[in-house]
This record gives structure tokens, C-alpha cells and sequence, in this order.
């Protein structure tokens, strides 16, 4: 069968190609167009071959491999020193503040007592003083760095008569093994002065007699400050507060103070709508005492709603605070918001100052499973002792909360807010979410745009809160207390 179609020129024979003179060869025979395999055999004469030892160090040792090694090798460390000055700059820039050196009592919460708590029935015994001793180690355990001891003296005692205790609370001997037992276990023990009347002590102002003719009471505090005492507390109704009286007191503290046992003056300030028998406030200056406590709550003699909380809790946040702050809780609270409480203050920036008996106690009955007013305490102790920003953050209220629009003509109260601060301190910040509101609640998004997408539950309140969180689509539940970092 014949390949070729007929009388196709470009189809036939090769010996009738041979015959016309056409070859695939030029006139001297030779190729005019080079095979593939020829094409192939040229590229691999054009690669090279690797340099062999002799060659390599030939070139090694000739000024221009020199020249390019020396260049390449400057480039390098000029590079890496610019990186590390960058990096320096950087961290020297960065808001990286030194954490300041915190006295005692700005480490951790205050609590106090009331030793008439633990007389027996039949007030007899005198064992007060010694169960307060054995709840030291409980209270340690809490995170508990201070005890104010109320109730110790008399009503009516007189100034010169205030180193003699409630008989029915316990001995002089027994107050020693507590302050002992306080040494031992690392916790200072102050006395409340409150609602004594020591008015006697500044009203004699001659100038040939001696500071302690004049006050009556300093040879009294001097007694319970050679005993161990770590200072005392004072109220701003007391009709003794005056600046001669702190003054007079600040000065004896001082001078049988230590370095490592310093003793200090705290002053309990009531609330403007509190009831007050002494107007004056001769604490303007913040150098006459250590400590100021705030409450949080106005005085009522009736618990306060949710919306009321939430607003006294709104005033205090957007306060500003000159001096290091100390907050207690001070109203009376609905049970549904005593951890709400608990958790703002406790994370709050300064002293916390908790009840005994109101706001911890080891018989509290627990209001939900796996959750005591004691373990919730405990955790915050815990989280306050390892994030600085809580202590020495700089604390910035937030509006977070969606805004709901109350409906005309409706008798409903508006639904108390999700009220929201931020503690930044360093390259940490701290976002503490409370919900006073009996419904679920979610952040406003314009709101939430400010702050890290994405941050670490530290504690809630709720059950189920564990790892990373989202913001956007977060829910607090009813009455639930949230801390959170980025």
C-alpha cells in the first residue's frame, strides 16, 4: 500500500530524491540544518564543571574573592548592629514603666473584725481574742495582709485608760499571743479607735507643757505600738478628727516606725449622705495618713436596687484619684450582687478592705454549686498577687454595654448597665466586665472596636469560663462578674 499521495511534490522516494540531486545535505554534503541530538550535545558543552580543590583555592586566595569577603562580612555586622540599636530604641520607648517599690499595706487586702463575733453565748470565757487568733492562718490563706480589730475598748473609755481591754473579750496577755501568732504568720494586726471619744486630748495647748501632758491618749497609742500593734484606724465622724490630732499622731507612728515595720494611720471616710458629726475633712492634704477608705455604696438604711448600685459604682469609677485609693464596699447589698461587689473590689487599683462575717466567712452558705464567697475571694487574691495591673494599673472606664431603649410610657425601670473598666499597666491591660442586670447581656460592637479582638478568661463568676474569648461574641449572664486580659 503506498504512504505517499499522488501528486504531492513535497511525497516520494528518497532514491528519486537521490536521483533529482536533493539531499538533506548541502552542496558539500554536509548538514544545513543540525539535528536535535547535536543541539543537546551543545548545551552540555556550555556547562560548567565544578571547581576541583586546586582551582577552588586559587580562587579563594585572590584579592578579589578578598575584597568581596571583606564587603559581605562588614555588611553582615553593620546589619545585626542596626538591629540590635532598633531593638534597643524600641524597648526604651515602649511604655515599659518600673514598678514602684509598695509599702505593706498596698500589697494586699485589709479586713476587719469585730471580736464580739466570737464571744460565746453566755459571754463568758473571755475567748474572743483567742478564736480571733486561731482564724489567723484561714484569713492568711484568703490573702488576707491585714486585720483591724474593732470593738477591743470600751464605750466610754477615757484617754488615759485606752491600754485597758474589753474584759469580757480577753486579756492583755492573750492580745500578746495574737500579735505573735499575726508575726508568725506573716499578718498585721491594727486596732480600731472609732467612735471613741477623744476629745479631751487636743483641747490643752500650753506651751510649757509636754506633748503627752496635752494628749492624754499618746501615752496609750505608745503602749500598743511598743506591743506590736501595726497602727491604728480612725473615723472621719469622730469628734477628736481634727489636723492637731492627726499631726500628733503621725509624728509618734513615725518615730517608733522601722523600715521593715512601719507602722501606719488609716482614716475611714464616710459617704457626703452618711450620717456625720464632724464636717471638717483636715485630710486634704494626703500626708497626714497612710490610707483613706472609701466606700463604694451611699449609706441607706434599706438595701439598694441594682440601678442604684450600678450608679454609685459609675460615679467612683469616673472619680479621679489623687492618692493611693482604698475602697470597701460599705451599703447593704442584695444577694445577688455581693459577688459583683466582691470581684470590683477586688480588682480594682489600691487597698481593698473587706468585712468579716459580711463579705467572707468560713460558715457562708454557698449560693451556687462550687462557688463560696471564701473560694471566689481566694482566686482574686490570688490573681491580684500575680497582675500588677491591678494594683498599679491606670484604670479607664469603658461604655460597653448595648443601650436599651426604654419604652414610651412604660413604668419598667431602665435595665441597670454592663458597667466595664480597663486596667493598663505596661504592655498588660485588664478588662473587667460587670453585669448588674438580671438578663444576658452582650458588648457593643462600637465599643468592643477599641480593644484586642481576642483576650484570656482570668475569673468569672459563672461556671465554664476557661481559654481564649472573643469579645464580639461574648454573653455575660445574668449577675455575672468577668475579669479578662490581653
Amino acid at each position: 500500500m503506498s504512504l505517499g499521495a499522488e501528486g504531492d511534490p513535497s511525497s516520494g522516494s528518497m532514491a528519486a530524491r537521490r536521483a533529482a540531486g536533493s539531499t538533506p545535505c548541502g552542496p558539500g554534503g554536509s548538514e544545513t540544518v543540525p539535528l536535535l541530538i547535536s543541539g543537546i550535545a551543545s548545551n552540555s558543552r556550555l556547562h560548567l564543571a565544578p571547581m576541583n580543590k586546586k582551582e577552588l583555592l586559587s580562587v579563594v586566595g585572590s584579592p578579589g574573592w578578598r575584597k568581596l569577603h571583606a564587603l559581605l562580612g562588614s555588611l553582615f555586622w553593620v546589619g545585626w548592629l542596626a538591629t540590635v540599636g532598633v531593638a534597643i530604641v524600641v524597648i526604651a520607648q515602649s511604655p515599659n514603666p518600673a514598678a514602684p517599690r509598695l509599702r505593706w499595706w498596698q500589697k494586699a487586702p485589709f479586713c476587719r473584725l469585730q471580736a464580739a463575733l466570737f464571744l460565746d453565748s453566755g459571754h463568758t470565757g473571755a475567748r474572743a481574742i483567742n478564736e480571733v487568733r486561731d482564724r489567723l492562718p484561714y484569713l492568711r490563706n484568703l490573702g488576707v495582709g491585714a486585720l483591724i480589730l474593732e470593738g477591743l475598748f470600751p464605750r466610754g473609755l477615757p484617754a488615759p485608760a485606752i491600754t485597758k481591754l474589753n474584759e469580757s473579750l480577753g486579756t492583755l496577755l492573750q492580745f500578746q499571743q495574737l500579735l505573735a501568732e499575726g508575726h508568725k504568720t506573716d499578718m498585721r494586726i491594727l486596732l480600731d479607735l472609732c467612735d471613741l471619744d477623744f476629745r479631751d486630748s487636743s483641747t490643752l495647748n500650753s506651751s510649757d507643757q509636754t506633748e503627752e501632758s496635752t494628749n492624754p491618749v499618746l501615752p496609750g497609742l505608745r503602749f500598743w505600738l511598743e506591743q506590736g500593734v501595726g497602727g491604728f484606724s480612725i473615723c472621719d465622724t469622730d469628734a477628736a478628727y481634727s489636723v492637731h490630732t492627726l499631726l500628733v499622731w503621725r509624728d509618734l507612728m513615725r518615730n517608733l516606725s522601722q523600715e521593715e515595720n512601719e507602722r501606719i494611720l488609716v482614716v475611714s471616710k464616710a459617704e457626703e449622705t452618711g450620717p456625720r458629726r464632724n464636717v471638717s475633712d483636715p485630710v486634704g492634704n494626703h500626708s497626714l495618713v497612710d490610707m483613706i477608705t472609701r466606700a463604694f455604696l451611699p449609706w441607706s438604711p434599706r438595701p439598694l436596687s441594682a440601678q442604684d448600685v450600678a450608679v454609685a459604682m459609675e460615679t467612683h469609677l469616673l472619680r479621679p484619684q489623687r492618692e493611693w485609693p482604698s475602697w470597701t464596699v460599705g451599703g447593704v447589698l442584695p444577694g445577688e450582687l455581693q459577688n459583683i461587689l466582691m470581684v470590683l473590689l477586688m480588682t480594682l487599683p489600691g487597698t481593698p478592705v473587706i468585712s468579716y462575717g459580711i463579705d467572707i466567712s468560713p460558715s457562708q452558705v454557698r449560693r451556687r454549686p462550687g462557688h463560696s464567697d471564701s473560694a471566689l475571694f481566694r482566686s482574686l487574691s490570688q490573681l491580684r498577687s500575680r497582675e500588677e495591673a491591678l494594683i498599679l494599673g491606670k484604670l479607664t472606664f469603658l461604655s460597653l454595654s448595648n443601650s436599651s431603649q426604654t419604652i414610651p410610657g412604660s413604668a419598667l425601670p431602665p435595665s441597670p448597665p454592663t458597667l466595664a473598666f480597663l486596667c493598663s499597666w505596661s504592655c498588660t491591660r485588664i478588662l473587667v466586665l460587670l453585669n448588674l442586670s438580671p438578663d444576658i447581656q452582650r458588648l457593643d460592637p462600637r465599643g468592643v472596636r477599641s480593644l484586642p479582638a481576642a483576650g484570656v478568661f482570668l475569673l468569672s463568676t459563672g461556671p465554664g469560663r476557661l481559654g481564649s474569648c472573643v469579645l464580639e461574641t461574648l454573653q455575660l449572664q445574668p449577675w455575672e462578674a468577668v475579669v479578662i486580659k490581653f
